[in-house]
């Protein structure tokens, strides 16, 4: 399995992830995404909502997220990925399934291995 298999938008999304940029990562998602984030036992609704959560747990952290693997089953991909950075564990293994709509992330559940 190649990333290059994967939708331009979710590589994207990891890529502005990893480099920490905030305007490229909120471009990834829809006006109205919703971020199912069973981690932190709430969902993150908008954009404000979504640019505090990346902040906070990416750039805070300086979280960088490697892909596992994945599985693409027409607009919606389950990936597995390896979160690395200056939190407690150091690294985790986290979960993500985005919905796409329009080339864009409409819902995006998010979860810790």
């Amino acid at each position: 399995m190649r990333d290059s298999s994967l939708p331009k938008v979710v590589l994207e999304y990891i890529n502005a992830s990893n480099a920490h940029d905030v305007g490229a990562y909120l471009n990834t998602f829809t006006d109205n995404s919703v971020i199912i984030e069973q981690s932190i036992g709430r969902d993150l609704i908008g954009r404000e909502e979504i640019e505090h959560y990346f902040t906070t747990y990416f750039i805070e952290y300086d979280t960088h997220t490697e892909i596992i693997d994945f599985t693409i089953d027409n607009s919606v991909i389950d990936m597995r990925v390896l979160f690395k950075g200056h939190f407690p564990e150091g690294e985790i293994i986290g979960l993500y399934q985005f919905h796409l709509k329009d080339n864009h992330i409409e819902q995006l559940r998010a979860d810790l291995e």
